[in-house]
């Protein structure tokens, strides 16, 4: 899930409140001056800006996902969004089991997201369940053709069925629009190093120069430094999959109960949601 998408939630870390203040005022502002906003749609948009990670991270973002997803005035794009993003909150923690379960909903509804089809089959491929995640990969990739995080996720699906030559064509394709792609670039090299060919060992160098951490991550997806299937661990950095993912892309901004009620610095706010 090269760093993308999202860097991964760190509830130690202290939050910056200077986004939330800011839609705060300005939602005071509009109250006053328009005078004409209902507070329930001042409310339902400071739990999106919260839900996607703006003044809030940790337990406080997956409960205002979670309010999201409860809420009747949520729009169903909404609603979808904030699944999803519960859903890279439960990966970052190791349970793709619950992630799974959240994509499952952001899929049912909202199915044309390519990244909600490429997170579940991350989730899926790291649990084993490569039949499925494949499927997920293909739809996400009919979705959003060339795609390179969706192409990772899938070479990482044909890496752990054995399917070296098949990985290697998908790293290639990722590795061509993102050339310092870590984890494309590890993959790859494990790829190659199955079948023998020169170079693996380069794959390999250039994925730990980018990424210090990338072999204890593969460990972490099922696949240790030669290639082996691997015991999944709990102490390797977990894995979070998206591509650059905003509130926008994810059509929540076009609901005019989102667009009316929040001020503009929401609306532009764009966030990576992870790292791979």
């Amino acid at each position: 899930m090269n760093g993308v998408g999202p860097v991964v939630p760190n509830p130690a870390k202290p939050v910056n409140q200077t986004p939330e203040i800011v839609i705060l005022i300005g939602a005071a502002l509009l109250l006053v001056v328009g005078g004409t906003i209902a507070v329930p749609k001042i409310w339902l948009g400071w739990q999106n800006a919260r839900c996607a990670g703006v003044g809030a991270r940790g337990d406080v973002q997956m409960d205002a996902c979670t309010t999201l997803i409860e809420s009747e005035r949520s729009s169903t794009k909404s609603r979808a969004f904030a699944f999803f993003e519960r859903g890279t909150l439960y990966a970052a923690r190791n349970d793709d089991d619950r992630a799974i379960r959240d994509y499952d909903g952001a899929i049912r509804l909202d199915p044309q997201q390519a990244t909600y089809w490429n997170n579940r089959c991350w989730s899926r491929a790291i649990l084993g369940r490569l039949d499925e995640a494949r499927a997920d990969c293909d739809q996400s990739l009919r979705l959003h053709p060339g795609e390179p995080n969706a192409l990772d996720s899938r070479g990482l699906v044909h890496l752990k069925s054995g399917r070296p030559d098949d990985a290697i064509a998908d790293y290639d394709a990722a590795l061509r629009v993102d050339p310092k792609m870590p984890s494309s670039l590890y993959g790859r090299g494990i790829a190659k190093q199955r079948r023998g060919d020169a170079g693996a060992a380069d794959d390999l160098a250039a994925a730990t120069a980018i990424d210090a951490d990338v072999a204890s991550k593969f460990e972490h997806y099922g696949v240790d430094s030669r290639g082996e299937p691997a015991e999944r661990g709990h102490r390797s950095r977990p894995s979070r999959r998206e591509a650059p993912f905003s509130l926008d892309q994810a059509g929540v901004l076009s609901d005019p109960r989102w667009t009316r009620d929040v001020p503009a610095v929401v609306a532009r706010t764009e966030r990576r949601a992870g790292t791979r």
